[in-house]
């Protein structure tokens, strides 16, 4: 049941720029603990009453996923940048992509010359 926090962890921190380091730690520990929650109840059988069985492990972890996922979102959108996670260059900023020398380095480099 730790697959779920770890998964929105990876995905989110590696796809949304946006994150931050404030958000990424408080849902994680929030999910960690929702979902040992679950599996704790899953196993035991408990539902009290708001459903008749507890749905399918694989069912169960995709909704785990999209709980940390909604929590991760939400803390970031709440929380801002500290000043170490703004000096932090982009992607295209590292290598240079979308600059006129880098398109025509990698037309040089499609046509071979």
């Amino acid at each position: 049941f730790l697959a779920p926090p770890l998964t929105t962890l990876f995905l989110v921190g590696l796809f949304w720029r946006r994150v931050t380091a404030t958000a990424a730690t408080y849902s994680f520990i929030i999910s960690c603990i929702t979902c040992i929650g679950a599996g704790i109840l899953s196993t035991q059988g408990e539902t009290f009453g708001l459903f008749e069985a507890w749905p399918h492990f694989l069912m169960l972890s995709f909704l785990l996923f999209v709980f940390s996922c909604a929590v991760t979102i939400i803390l970031s959108l709440v929380t801002k940048h500290s000043e170490q996670e703004e000096m932090l260059p982009s992607y295209s900023e590292l290598t240079g992509s979308g600059t006129k020398e880098s398109r025509t380095y990698q037309v040089e480099m499609a046509h071979g010359e």
